[in-house]
């Protein structure tokens, strides 16, 4: 007996072809730009906050996925989410583990010891 999944099933995979987009590798590349480029335009051209321009690319990269490369929406849902999820990961790491780094250097009385050094790296 196999199994069957039902017809509302998210695809198993998505393979999109280089030259999706009216047949032309060029023309692909260029949507594919799409996300960058929005992100550059909402952040410096209409000075938005980052995470803004961020949630615009986000925005603009589904788009080109389903409807530029013919991304079943489901899996295009999947990849955002599994992005998001891989790129604060790191991010988060980074700005704990800052916020200890400082109150360590705090607690321990040593904070003004640290600023006169990076004081001395950037005047030096």
């Amino acid at each position: 007996m196999t199994f069957t999944p039902p017809p509302d099933a998210i695809p198993a995979t998505s393979t999109p072809a280089t030259d999706a987009i009216a047949g032309s590798l060029t023309a692909s590349a260029l949507v594919g730009l799409a996300p960058l480029l929005t992100f550059f335009v909402l952040l410096a051209g209409f000075k938005l906050k980052a995470w803004y321009s961020g949630l615009g690319a986000l925005v603009a990269a589904l788009i080109v996925a389903i409807i530029g490369f013919d991304m079943p929406a489901p899996l295009a849902g999947l990849s955002a989410l599994q992005g998001i999820t891989f790129g604060l990961f790191p991010v988060m790491w980074i700005v704990i583990t800052a916020i200890w780094f400082y109150e360590l250097t705090v607690v321990s009385g040593r904070f003004e010891d640290l600023r006169r050094i990076f004081n001395s790296i950037g005047h030096g």
